[in-house]
């Protein structure tokens, strides 16, 4: 623990480089080389295997991939093209599960705020129904 800066703490981004480092180390695959033939025999006779680090997509941020969200959520926020954008990306083979996960999410949203906005409108029209019979006796 020698890493702890003064007063003790350490910053996220030390903490992140040695939790990196700590996976490095324990994450390593074993890789056998068959020395005989190019086929893989039932029993190997002569076989070496090699311990090689994983390789692991790095943690940080992609603006590449954030440029990509953010325009399905530019597009999805237009009235009637949002529609059929978002149909198109839940029936397209080559969308991301991510996306399409995203997408059933927005729809379950976007149903959820619709029926609140029916909801509060019928409870408006209810209560002003009476309000203003009760105005027009008051009138009369």
């Amino acid at each position: 623990m020698d890493e702890y800066g003064k007063n003790g703490k350490m910053s996220l981004e030390e903490v992140l480089e040695m939790y990196d480092r700590q996976e490095e180390e324990d994450k390593k695959e074993d890789i056998a080389i068959y020395e005989d033939s190019q086929e893989i025999p039932e029993e190997p006779s002569a076989v070496h295997i090699e311990r090689k680090p994983v390789q692991r997509r790095r943690r940080g941020v992609s603006f590449a991939e954030a440029g990509s969200w953010f325009q399905t959520i530019c597009w999805l926020n237009i009235p009637v093209f949002g529609f059929f954008y978002m149909f198109v990306l839940l029936i397209r083979k080559k969308t991301s599960r991510h996306k399409k996960n995203f997408i059933i999410g927005y729809i379950m949203y976007k149903a959820l705020v619709w029926l609140l906005a029916i909801v509060f409108l019928y409870w408006l029209y209810k209560t002003g129904i009476g309000f203003i019979d009760g105005i027009l006796q008051y009138v009369t």
